[in-house]
């Protein structure tokens, strides 16, 4: 019941925002998959937002404190702007895939791209169910990244899901 009354939060807090400036979207919130998070994504011609990845995180930002609870349980916020972080993620998710087939099949591990704390988490929750590759994060703060392996491989620094 918390969510519902965040969820209607967020609407309201972004049509007041939208009506200030003058814009106008479709504002979607979902709760993602198996986390405690809740999805927003805003639809429409908002130019104000376009290609302005600190704007979007700013806005996140706000969000994040001025409708979310001030304790842990609070779900996190994640801002999308006509469903460009859901392409991205199920890119990844693709990207994962592909990368798990050729760890497996040519033995070897397979580091990735660095990412966020998010993406790398949702890439490990994308292959915990894949059969012969495990893995786990290496690296620290902008440079951290998954690295893939075949699971009968040996690492004594395996961290898994962050």
């Amino acid at each position: 019941m918390e969510k519902e009354r965040t969820k209607a939060r967020i609407r309201s807090y972004l049509q007041m925002l939208l009506e200030i400036i003058g814009e106008e979207a479709v504002i979607e919130v979902e709760d993602t998959e198996g986390a405690n998070e809740l999805y927003v994504n805003l639809t429409g011609n908002l130019f104000f937002l376009y290609g302005a990845k600190p704007v979007i995180a700013a806005l996140e930002h706000l969000l994040q404190c001025s409708v979310g609870e001030k304790d842990r349980r609070s779900p996190k916020i994640i801002l999308d702007v006509n469903g460009a972080v859901k392409r991205r993620w199920a890119d990844l998710v693709r990207c994962a895939l592909v990368m798990a087939e050729t760890a497996h099949r040519e033995k070897k591990r397979v580091p990735l791209n660095p990412m966020s704390q998010y993406e790398r988490k949702l890439i490990h929750r994308s292959l915990d169910n894949f059969q012969g590759v495990r893995t786990y994060s290496v690296g620290e703060k902008d440079n951290r990244r998954v690295i893939i392996e075949p699971s009968s491989a040996t690492a004594s620094h395996a961290e898994k899901a962050e």
